[in-house]
């Protein structure tokens, strides 16, 4: 999970490494489902304090993602997004505000390159972001 205020940019490693920007996370508290990437392909981030004043919430859309859908407080949300990139959402967040990601979790079938002996004849069922592979 990334937070961004005010030109800041905080993960767990870099409040360590960073401490000025403690002051500014200790005003905001985000919950979100811990089990990342889920099995449904829903990410859902709930506000739990904010400061009084606007701010942009990012959430990161990953590469293999061929559709997003973003609700805010179950509205759909207009945010611009492309495959590995952020989704910025800038708005006064409230106590209980939720942010819903949805990514698509499709399967596809590739099929192996016909010059490459090893793997000939051979796929790979993909799904997300984790990759299942199979003989054929």
């Amino acid at each position: 999970m990334v937070v961004q205020s005010d030109g800041y940019v905080c993960t767990e490693d870099l409040v360590t490494k960073y401490p000025e920007v403690v002051d500014e996370l200790k005003r905001i508290a985000l919950d979100y489902n811990k089990s990342l990437p889920p099995i449904d392909g829903k990410i859902v981030v709930t506000v739990e304090k904010s400061p009084d004043r606007d701010l942009a919430l990012r959430l990161r859309i990953p590469g293999w993602v061929s559709g997003v859908a973003v609700r805010v407080k179950g509205q759909p949300a207009e945010a611009d997004w492309r495959p590995g990139s952020y989704v910025s959402l800038k708005r006064r967040w409230s106590p209980g505000d939720r942010v819903e990601l949805d990514l698509p979790m499709e399967v596809t079938m590739v099929e192996s390159h016909p010059l490459v002996e090893e793997t000939r004849n051979h796929a790979a069922i993909l799904r997300g972001p984790p990759n299942t592979g199979a003989i054929s």
